[in-house]
């Protein structure tokens, strides 16, 4: 697997002297107070190239879970990710934004209509104000089509997938090769919509026990 490395960078150039604590992934950072969020590792680098943060693999999963399997569950999960290692405990992100556009997604495809509203009213006030997180795409149709799905849910309308408006060329090339390299496999529809309760939470389990043995030990 390559090694990603984010960098702290604005404007397309990296701080001379970095300062500050190192992040959870080993990358060096300026210190977070007083900091604007789009500041916050705005490239990362792959063998020495600055790439745009939106090209982090886990960026580009994201996107193929979005457009390609519909599968809004795994949005979350890779977005969460990404985001805890970026800006942790930061809920103002705009990568929040993209995580909350695909919960909304999964609620109204369950029906949920209260939380589906929730999730993309917020959506829509972060991706709106997302600056550099959301570059590579027609800002103006996602916020279009967000507001649409606001203007669903609010009339309990069917549930209606809608691509992410990419244009950036060398996104859409990232996401082929991406694609190429690892191959969609096909899910159960049902499973994919009700993906909370049925997939395998074993591991979730195994890591409360753990933690429960822990704490009464101390």
């Amino acid at each position: 697997m390559p090694v990603f490395v984010l960098v702290c960078a604005q404007y397309g150039s990296a701080p001379q002297n970095p300062t500050g604590p190192k992040s959870p992934i080993g990358s060096t950072s300026i210190p977070r107070k007083g900091r604007p969020r789009n500041a916050v590792s705005l490239y990362y680098s792959r063998k020495g190239i600055k790439m745009h943060p939106l090209h982090h693999p886990l960026f580009i999963q994201f996107i193929i879970h979005f457009n390609e399997e519909k599968d809004y569950f795994e949005c979350h999960e890779v977005g969460e990710e990404y985001w805890k290692s970026i800006a942790p405990k930061d809920k103002l992100h705009p990568l929040t934004g993209w995580i909350q556009l695909a919960v909304g997604m999964y609620h109204w495809r369950r029906s949920n209509y209260p939380g589906a509203l929730r999730s993309f009213i917020r959506s829509k006030v972060k991706l709106a104000d997302g600056g550099l997180w959301v570059e590579g795409f027609d800002q103006e149709k996602l916020i279009a089509l967000v507001s649409g799905a606001i203007e669903d849910v609010t009339d309990r309308k069917p549930f209606s997938p809608f691509q992410l408006p990419v244009t950036s060329v060398d996104l859409i090339k990232t996401v082929q090769s991406y694609q190429a390299a690892n191959p969609i496999a096909q899910q159960d529809p049902y499973y994919i919509m009700h993906k909370h309760r049925l997939r395998d939470r074993s591991s979730i389990i195994n890591l409360r026990e753990q933690r429960k043995r822990r704490n009464l030990e101390l």
